[in-house]
């Protein structure tokens, strides 16, 4: 499908590499980058995937020597980002990546700027990055392993919401059976990913529900979980990971928005679209980027003003459809 020739022509000849999936790591950006570790190691090749932050809880059932929050002195001759077209998704960790002497992207993120790296591979109309790599072993002749395989599925039933989501396709769905061939244990993935919930994650879904705010006729939603929620509730940041699609799942929403607190203070905002709107457009302008149906941004403000920037933002895109 995808022209890998200059891609796989590096991964031939380089020695050491190290992936690099967006910060805030999601399940795409962390099974991509494991299934293409896999891979690099079983042809010989060192590899690392570093990550900004560390895995979320639902995907604590990953957690592999492949992943690493500090290099710890280990030089790559290659640099990978998967998953991530820009450099300011990789605060951090950007030094080592431009430090590095052959630095490619593998992503499916609209592009709005400039990326300096020898070689890119960018299909925003993928459904996963997942996808890509999937595409990618075909083109080395490779069959994905069953680890390999079941690292692919979480990449592309995560970002595609259980195939809910309208990146859905007959491709995807081609994809995940060619991924059963390989011996995938999908109840067992489904059950780690969407049926392990610990408590204090429930606790805290019900204070940011408790929360929510409705506007532009109750077609937005808006909700956000700070320290102090997490605190209360005796839970850790991933612990909020899928809030923003129990918002969106509300009847009569189409645009809904989860606005987090980081470590360092500062808020993220993550927009979903359920069936005509376009968050990228409202992230894109405020610094983010994403999917039309599935955009962030961030912000070092507080609170209050983030909800003042976004809900005018908001208003403005669902106003562009008022025909629907």
């Amino acid at each position: 499908m995808y022209d890998w020739k200059d891609i796989i022509e590096e991964l031939n000849k380089g020695k050491t590499f190290m992936l690099y999936p967006h910060v805030n790591v999601d399940g795409d950006g962390a099974g991509s980058c494991l299934a293409l570790a896999r891979m690099l190691s079983e042809m010989g090749k060192e590899c690392r995937i570093y990550l900004g932050d560390e895995l979320p809880a639902y995907l604590s059932f990953l957690d592999c020597p492949f992943f690493v929050m500090d290099p710890l002195g280990f030089s790559a001759e290659v640099a990978i980002a998967v998953d991530c077209g820009e450099d300011g998704r990789l605060p951090g960790r950007l030094d080592t990546f431009m430090a590095t002497p052959v630095r490619l992207c593998i992503d499916h993120h609209i592009k709005t700027k400039p990326f300096d790296v020898k070689h890119i591979m960018n299909d925003p109309h993928a459904s996963a990055c997942g996808m890509m790599i999937l595409d990618l072993f075909r083109a080395m002749g490779r069959t994905p392993s069953k680890e390999e395989a079941e690292a692919l599925y979480v990449a592309i039933i995560t970002d595609t919401g259980c195939f809910k989501y309208s990146n859905t396709t007959a491709e995807t769905h081609a994809a995940i059976a060619e991924l059963y061939g390989c011996g995938i244990d999908h109840s067992r993935l489904c059950n780690m990913l969407y049926e392990n919930k610990p408590f204090p994650k429930i606790k805290l879904e019900a204070e940011i529900i408790k929360r929510a705010r409705f506007f532009a006729g109750g077609k937005a939603c808006l909700s956000y979980a700070t320290q102090e929620m997490l605190d209360m509730c005796g839970a850790v940041p991933g612990h909020s990971e899928g809030c923003v699609d129990i918002l969106r799942s509300i009847e009569g929403v189409e645009i809904a928005i989860f606005i987090k607190q980081q470590q360092d203070g500062n808020y993220r905002a993550s927009m979903r679209a359920k069936d005509y709107a376009d968050v990228a457009a409202v992230a894109l302008p405020l610094g983010g980027g994403g999917h039309v149906r599935a955009a962030g941004c961030s912000f070092s403000c507080g609170l209050d003003e983030v909800i003042d920037i976004l809900v005018p933002a908001v208003e403005a895109e669902l106003a562009r459809h008022t025909d629907i």
